[in-house]
């Protein structure tokens, strides 16, 4: 995912390579919870089990705030599509008044 060509195309199809970005990024967060979790069975039977010696805070934090400001351009550009699709309405029908607009001049 190129920053910048989110920009240049359409909302809808840049949404779609967010959406893609967010879904291989939580792919790997699950990955890293699965595989810590399965850690016991990559051990051979009474070889002792080697726990993971570092805290997921230090693995994960910037990592985190990345995914937060990925989140917030995601929903930019679900608001950006949103608000193309209300361009393209059309409200038809015919205002009747029974007193004249009088404007202030």
């Amino acid at each position: 995912m190129e920053p910048l060509d989110l920009f240049k195309g359409e909302p809808d199809e840049s949404m779609e390579k967010i959406n893609q970005t967010v879904r291989a990024l939580e792919a790997y967060q699950d990955a890293y919870a699965h595989y810590k979790a399965n850690l016991k069975n990559y051990f051979k039977n009474g070889e002792m089990v080697k726990e993971f010696d570092f805290s997921p805070k230090l693995v994960f934090a910037k990592w985190d705030m990345f995914m937060e400001r990925v989140r917030i351009i995601q929903d930019l550009f679900q608001t950006a599509a949103e608000f193309l699709r209300l361009e393209k309405v059309e409200i038809g029908g015919e205002i009747r008044s029974k007193t004249p607009l009088l404007l202030p001049f």
